[in-house]
């Protein structure tokens, strides 16, 4: 298959539900593109770096960022940031979000915004409002970070792994709203595609709620499985556990679990957590 094929290809798969798959033909499209393929490289490249973004891999997100960039900038367009793909913007937002860089995520957004209206993705859009959502909760909007988790999915069926990213995050803008209920119903949506998150979601939920014995049990499940956690998770799920300690007052708990945090959320520069 030729690079000008693949990152379609890729594309289909993550709208299909396939997101390991996608990210296997981005791979491939990276090795097939040749000298006059700097676009489609650009485009593999800015596709994985949004999943690295989603995944929590920060740094890896902003390394292929960079490499889009370049090869955009080798490509015989003119207009670099008309023609960066819209994923490399999406993916450098949630980056600099993560990492407490609200200026420069909006600015980001806002150039995905017109690359969209150039080049229309809709998952690649959804995962924007997903950013955009989440930054609204960081700054204290979480109503309206409901409404527009809901309004990304009105008309169409967004992908499992997509849904359960919007799952997820409505939990946790429920939770700062008050309302615990409707933070474990968002929660349980997510589903079987993203469980361990699903279970910190449910034990943020009933710490807000202050069951701390649900939230104890809920954490304690997932104890021993560690590789099961992926690395954004984990860092919630030593919030969590800190939060816990300090609330149910074993402070030695509480300190040995905000210092694992801290030492994940060194590893990627992730500010916005704390």
């Amino acid at each position: 298959i030729g690079a000008e094929v693949l990152p379609a290809r890729g594309a289909a798969e993550l709208l299909a539900d396939r997101p390991g798959q996608a990210v296997a033909t981005f791979g491939a499209g990276l090795i097939a593109a040749g000298p006059d393929a700097e676009v489609e490289r650009a485009d593999c490249l800015g596709y994985l770096a949004l999943m690295a973004a989603l995944h929590g891999d920060l740094n890896h997100a902003s390394e292929l960022v960079t490499q889009a960039v370049e090869a955009t900038e080798s490509s015989s367009s003119s207009g670099l940031e008309e023609h960066l793909p819209p994923a490399a913007t999406v993916a450098q937002a949630r980056v600099h979000l993560e990492r407490n860089e609200m200026p420069r995520a909006h600015n980001q957004l806002r150039l995905a915004d017109a690359a969209l209206r150039i080049a229309p993705d809709r998952v690649v859009n959804a995962v924007g409002g997903l950013v955009a959502a989440e930054g609204r909760l960081a700054e204290g909007r979480a109503t309206s970070a409901v409404e527009m988790i809901r309004h990304l999915r009105l008309g169409w069926s967004p992908p499992a792994w997509l849904d359960a990213a919007l799952a997820l995050l409505e939990s946790r803008a429920w939770v700062a709203t008050g309302d615990t209920g409707a933070a474990v119903a968002a929660a349980r949506r997510a589903g079987p595609s993203a469980p361990a998150g699903t279970t910190i979601a449910m034990a943020e939920a009933k710490l807000a709620a202050g069951d701390h014995r649900a939230a104890q049990l809920l954490l304690r499940s997932l104890d021993g499985d560690q590789e099961e956690v992926p690395a954004p998770l984990q860092l919630a799920r030593w919030l969590a556990d800190a939060r816990l300690g300090y609330a149910t007052g074993d402070e030695a708990r509480g300190r040995r679990a905000l210092r694992q945090a801290l030492r994940a959320g060194l590893a990627q520069q992730a500010r916005l957590p704390f």
